[in-house]
């Protein structure tokens, strides 16, 4: 994490997403001399465990994928943000990934039939780093603006998406995502993330255990659980 800038002034927040945890994109100028950025948007309805953001290390993690789904194919953006795993904070930090570093996750939906998404992607992609703002969902207040360096390849994953559903029907997205958010659970998708990392680091020891299904591959059988 770069560190923490001073908070700015935001348009109302939807009335449709107030109380509502999720993650979108946000073109605002933050500093004239950089001029327009695009910021990631954080947004949930409790945020207590921003009391660690004081003095903490944050990092900033991303799973992101295409799911092909009944009514459509939907781009999805899990964000999980974590403590240094140094940090003193780290073990009283929320448990839910059964990591001692983990604090809290966010799921951004995007069309990946609009040329809109593509192009949006490859404007953030291609910022130096990527603006965060945590905002209080119930009240619509901006609670702090994070940066992180800008690595995590948004312009390849547009260019990506757009490849991988060319020439398939477009569907219905607003079907379609709500289909995603009860067919796969936000922690299963962050900690999918998760077992990949440690499953490249066991292989560089040279430990051949096989790795996970991914759950999103094209035969895989749907997850009978809802949210």
């Amino acid at each position: 994490m770069d560190g923490h800038d001073p908070l700015p002034e935001l348009p109302p927040f939807p009335a449709e997403l107030r109380g509502q945890r999720g993650a979108l994109f946000l073109p605002l100028l933050l500093d004239p001399e950089t001029g327009p950025e695009t910021c990631l948007v954080l947004f949930e309805p409790d945020l207590t465990w921003r009391r660690f953001l004081a003095d903490a290390d944050l990092g900033l993690d991303l799973a992101a994928g295409v799911a092909r789904l009944e009514h459509g194919a939907v781009a999805y953006f899990a964000w999980s943000l974590w403590l240094d795993e140094a940090d003193p904070l780290a073990p009283y930090a929320n448990d839910d990934r059964e990591s001692p570093r983990y604090l809290t996750a966010f799921l951004g939906l995007l069309d990946p039939h609009l040329a809109a998404t593509a192009e949006l992607l490859a404007t953030v992609g291609a910022q130096e780093r990527l603006p965060v703002i945590l905002l209080d969902s119930r009240q619509g207040q901006a609670l702090e603006l994070l940066a992180f360096e800008n690595d995590y390849g948004l312009a390849e994953l547009g260019a990506a998406f757009a490849a991988e559903v060319a020439g398939s029907p477009p569907g219905a997205f607003a079907l379609a995502a709500e289909e995603f958010r009860q067919r796969y659970p936000l922690p299963e998708l962050v900690g999918s993330e998760m077992e990949e990392e440690e499953e490249e680091e066991t292989d560089d020891e040279g430990d051949e255990e096989e790795s996970a299904r991914d759950p999103f591959a094209d035969d895989a059988a749907p997850d009978p659980d809802p949210f």
